[in-house]
């Protein structure tokens, strides 16, 4: 159940202006749970926020080095555009 609530909302904040960070987050999240629910076989809430917290955590720390990634290229590359794909 708490899967078909964050897959929605992992992929609807994933809009135009988010962070990669954030984008991450979300993503490692609901991934993680969904590992969790799947993976844990006595006690399936704790499996589910223990999965969906480290896939956030890992999720948000990708995230960020690839939004610092992104600020060193626009820094090296005065007057070009960097575009997150």
């Amino acid at each position: 159940m708490l899967i078909l609530l964050l897959g929605p909302i992992a992929f609807s904040g994933t809009s135009c202006n988010t962070s990669n960070r954030t984008k991450g987050a979300l993503i490692g999240a609901t991934v993680g749970a969904t590992a969790g629910a799947i993976a844990g076989k006595k006690n399936k809430a704790v499996s589910i926020l223990l999965g969906a917290s480290i896939g956030g955590v890992a999720g948000g720390i990708i995230g960020n080095y690839m939004d610092k990634q992104a600020a060193e290229i626009r820094n090296d590359l005065e007057g070009a555009k960097v575009e997150r794909v």
